[in-house]
């Protein structure tokens, strides 16, 4: 990595490594034996830097902020002591300035900031337990990172075509399966009318929101998955005031106002 082991930069740079091992990644979606890491949210902030922002869920580490420090230097000692991190010369100079990794880490780093578009899907489970899955799309090829409450981050590559399947096997493990209804709109106060009655059995709540480089406003899907049915929210705005779009669906139909958000078609009611 670029940035310094004990002083991190106030910005990311990439080297050509960088670069190299970001590309190498992405060419994994056809090596299966390519083995790509399982990062702790305290590796992660090592990795980047304390001082640089994440955009991504850190349950773990949000939890212990008082030891921010401390954890992350434990973190990079762990990922030393592993050899998955290592100390470099620049220059051929005597005393090491900046950490390097082993390719796949070096590679899911770069490809985490680099991203022409990143689609987030939040799932909210009973008892209020998350799950994230965030996909940072490279033209042909996504990075996919899964994050659990427990601050764990699995990495993994796939098709761009094949993402909208990815977030759907995450809000729909279950495979339930709906008809397509007529969408119903309602205002925000007829819309937690109803949900406290109709949606008392959902089991997930899936938040998908999508935004581009250069795109001004996200694109947003949510999915309630029922016990025995699948219902799809949308929103617009009519005379200054939210309107929420709510509609039984399919999986298919499910899958394609996902695909739309993952391809910044946009869903529409």
């Amino acid at each position: 990595m670029s940035a310094e082991a004990n002083t991190p930069a106030p910005e990311i740079t990439f080297t050509r490594q960088d670069g190299e091992a970001a590309l190498a990644v992405l060419a994994s979606v056809n090596d299966s034996e390519y083995s790509l890491p399982t990062l702790t949210d305290e590796e992660i902030v090592a990795l980047d830097g304390i001082k640089h922002k994440q955009a991504v869920a850190l349950p773990w580490l949000d939890a212990h902020l008082d030891q921010l420090e401390l954890a992350c230097n434990v973190a990079l000692r762990t990922l030393l002591s592993k050899g998955l991190v290592y100390p470099v010369a620049v220059n051929d100079a005597a005393v090491p300035s900046r950490l390097g990794a082993i390719e796949p880490i070096t590679g899911v780093m770069a490809l985490r900031r680099l991203s022409q578009r990143v689609v987030i899907a939040e799932l909210t489970k009973a008892q209020n337990e998350k799950v994230w899955l965030y996909t940072y799309i490279h033209d042909e090829t996504a990075l996919q990172e899964l994050v659990d409450s427990s601050g764990s981050h699995a990495f993994s590559v796939c098709r761009t075509a094949d993402a909208a399947a990815t977030i759907m096997d995450l809000a729909n493990a279950a495979g339930v399966e709906s008809a397509d209804s007529p969408a119903e709109t309602l205002t925000q106060a007829q819309f937690e009318a109803k949900a406290a009655g109709e949606f008392a059995d959902v089991r997930g709540v899936t938040t998908v929101t999508a935004i581009g480089s250069g795109q001004d406003v996200a694109d947003h899907y949510t999915l309630y998955t029922g016990s025995d049915a699948l219902y799809g929210l949308e929103a617009s705005e009519q005379d200054g005031e939210a309107r929420l779009h709510v509609a039984r669906v399919s999986r298919t139909t499910a899958l394609s106002k996902v695909s739309a958000v993952v391809s910044g078609a946009g869903a529409r009611p």
